[in-house]
């Protein structure tokens, strides 16, 4: 898909508007967890999007964050304490950062 139909679709479909905040959070592979080429492929998808969204966030004034974490293991497992906290900070970082005008 190209940059300009890809930017057309989340226009449609997500609809983001100034002062809105996106996060890209994306599971990966560590220790007993192995990669494939599907979840390769997945998390370039994942990380395109996230490009996309940044030059969209650029021009309209919305905020767009990635994050990475280790994956569960299971689909749609919950999120570990671990992760929620690392969410946290980072949130906490980005209010302060907004806050301080850097």
């Amino acid at each position: 898909m190209k940059l300009e139909e890809r930017i057309k679709m989340f226009k449609v479909v997500f609809a983001p508007k100034s002062g809105e905040k996106v996060l890209f959070l994306v599971d990966i592979p560590h220790g007993d967890i192995t990669d494939s080429q599907l979840w390769k492929d997945r998390r370039k998808m994942a990380k395109d999007w996230y490009n996309t969204f940044k030059q969209m966030g650029a021009k309209s004034g919305f905020i767009v964050e990635f994050m990475e974490y280790k994956a569960t293991g299971i689909n749609n497992a919950p999120l570990s304490n671990d992760i929620i906290k690392d969410m946290i900070v980072l949130v906490i970082q980005r209010m302060l950062k907004c806050k301080l005008g850097s």
